[in-house]
C-alpha cells in the first residue's frame, strides 16, 4: 500500500473518531439535568428583565411628568 493510501485512511479513521466523540458529547449535552435548570434559570431572567423594563418606563413617564408639571411652576413665575 502506497504512502499516501495508508495517510488517507488514518485521516479518515481520526475524521470518524473525532465525529463520534463530538455525537457523544452533543447527545451528552441534550440529557444534562443541569442545562435543563441554567435553561428555566434563563428563561426566569429574562421574565424578569421584561418586567424591570416595563417598570423603568413607567417610572420614566412619571419623572417625565413631574418634570413637566415643575417646569409649568417655575415657568409660572
Amino acid at each position: 500500500m502506497s504512502r499516501l493510501v495508508e495517510a488517507r485512511e488514518r485521516l479518515e479513521a481520526a475524521i470518524g473518531r473525532l465525529d463520534g466523540a463530538l455525537n457523544h458529547r452533543l447527545e451528552a449535552a441534550r440529557n444534562d439535568p443541569q442545562k435543563e435548570q441554567l435553561v428555566r434559570d434563563l428563561q426566569m431572567a429574562r421574565v424578569e428583565c421584561d418586567r424591570l423594563k416595563a417598570e423603568r418606563s413607567k417610572t420614566v413617564a412619571r419623572l417625565d411628568s413631574s418634570i413637566q408639571r415643575l417646569q409649568g411652576i417655575l415657568a409660572a413665575d
